[in-house]
């Protein structure tokens, strides 16, 4: 049991920490790098630091109110649940990201750069980013309420079910993405550019606003309905 206050520090360097519970008001620090963290219960009120940089994290519970980052750069991320109000970071590197569930009210980052993201829930309010690029990301379930983003560029996506109500976006170029299913209720691009998309129960209830769309194998099977899609600019509903 770890209990405190207020944490600030310059410099934190570990090879292995192991908790059971740790629970703070305010950690503030500048440069943290450790090997393996593993802890069962992370609670939070104020995380704020400019550089983390770590091998292995693994936790079972962690909830925080307000996390603050400039730099966040992990090979190994596993969590079972993580729930916040507010994630804001600058920059986020990961190699692989594992998780059971994810829920978060607000997050906003300016760049998300991660090789693999495998989840089972992630169930978020607001997501604003500048910049996302990975190449897999697998998940059982999304629900969104508002995403915004200028740039995602992934290489595959795969996801069973993905619900969201509001999802704006400047710019998205994948390579695969592959879902059973996908309803939204708005979305808005200016430019989507895929080689491959495939989705079993099709978009259903999207109003869609593309000034641009380049899809170059562009496949949808809908109701036993192939090549079902969008289709040059302009503005229609699919569902």
């Amino acid at each position: 049991m770890v209990e405190c206050e207020w944490v600030e520090c310059e410099w934190v360097e570990c090879e292995w920490v192991e908790c059971e519970w740790v629970e703070c008001e305010w950690v503030e620090c500048e440069w943290v790098v450790c090997e393996w963290v593993e802890c069962e219960w992370v609670e939070c009120e104020w995380v704020e630091c400019e550089w983390v940089e770590c091998e292995w994290v693994e936790c079972e519970w962690v909830e925080c109110e307000w996390v603050v980052c400039e730099w966040v750069e992990c090979e190994w991320v596993e969590c079972e649940w993580e729930e916040c109000e507010w994630v804001e970071c600058e920059w986020v590197k990961c190699e692989w990201v594992e998780c059971e569930w994810v829920e978060c009210e607000w997050v906003e980052c300016e760049w998300v750069e991660c090789e693999w993201v495998e989840c089972e829930w992630v169930e978020c309010e607001w997501v604003e980013c500048e910049w996302v690029e990975c190449e897999w990301v697998e998940c059982e379930w999304v629900e969104c309420e508002w995403v915004v983003c200028e740039w995602v560029e992934c290489e595959w996506v795969e996801c069973e079910w993905v619900e969201c109500e509001w999802v704006e976006c400047e710019w998205v170029e994948c390579e695969w993405v592959e879902c059973e299913w996908v309803e939204c209720e708005w979305v808005e691009c200016e430019w989507v550019e895929c080689e491959w998309v495939e989705c079993e129960s099709g978009v259903v209830g999207v109003t869609a606003e593309i000034s641009i769309t380049e899809c170059y194998k562009w496949q949808v099977s809908r109701a036993g309905q192939e090549g079902a899609g969008w289709g040059g600019a302009g503005r229609g509903v699919v569902g």
